[in-house]
């Protein structure tokens, strides 16, 4: 696969080791991890991984978790401070807004990056949608729909997928964690209902390109309805419904 995608002419002599992550589950692809023998080899699979763009296909590094966690700190406690941030040969980088240069993260910044915080107000109100094509949505005690314990409440505001979620934390809610097909069948109608296409929902994988996680339990999404061609890769980290395309 990676002759054919990549360009490359990797024989099997180049890898050390390599299997699959978790538990079999039918019809699910799990990603598999390799240790290749040489270092360089690695290094120009990374050059060329934005080759697989538009494939469903997907490159990353095996972080250890401490660089998982400051990875997913970065990129997601302050997004009005981070352009960007990515890791390359284990280390991690940045390059934040207003700056025409990237920066190393050396460890001692660290413990700064896992402390902070971000807000969140809880109710006893689990789920949340919001409208995407920069529309917001909200979940408030009244004027929402249930279904099985979760409550919805559409509202049309302007906003980012960032700003939509952060919108929906200070009012103790959060974006939409859909998890059954009947659950998404009946959030598609109340879209439908409402006549726009397109509501941020709660799922990313900004963290690890390909990884899809929800916001409210950073756990990897079991259940999903894409659309056609989708997930399109690079550039396009989160993730909306469309009631009429999955």
């Amino acid at each position: 696969m990676l002759n054919d995608k990549l360009g490359m002419q990797l024989e099997t002599k180049d890898i050390d080791i390599a299997h699959r992550l978790g538990k079999y589950v039918e019809n699910k692809c799990r990603p598999v991890i390799v240790k290749l023998v040489r270092r360089q080899t690695k290094i120009e699979i990374m050059k060329r991984a934005n080759r697989l763009k538009n494939t469903g296909i997907f490159i990353n590094e095996d972080l250890t978790k401490m660089n998982v966690e400051v990875l997913a700190s970065l990129r997601l406690k302050e997004p009005e401070l981070v352009e960007k941030a990515w890791s390359r040969d284990g280390k991690l980088f940045v390059r934040y807004r207003g700056q025409d240069r990237n920066e190393l993260v050396t460890f001692d910044k660290y413990k700064l990056w896992l402390a902070k915080i971000i807000l969140f107000l809880s109710w006893d109100l689990p789920t949340i949608v919001l409208n995407t094509s920069n529309v917001a949505a909200t979940n408030f005690r009244d004027g929402n729909t249930s279904f099985r314990g979760s409550c919805y409440h559409f509202e049309s505001v302007q906003g980012t997928y960032t700003e939509s979620e952060h919108y929906c934390r200070q009012r103790g809610g959060r974006l939409a964690h859909i998890m059954t097909s009947l659950e998404n069948n009946f959030v598609k109608n109340l879209a439908r209902e409402r006549q726009t296409q397109h509501w941020w929902i709660g799922l990313n994988d900004q963290v690890v390109e390909g990884h899809f996680i929800w916001d409210d339990n950073d756990k990897e999404a079991t259940f999903t309805d894409w659309g056609t061609n989708q997930p399109q890769g690079d550039g396009e980290d989160c993730v909306a419904l469309d009631y009429e395309d999955g």
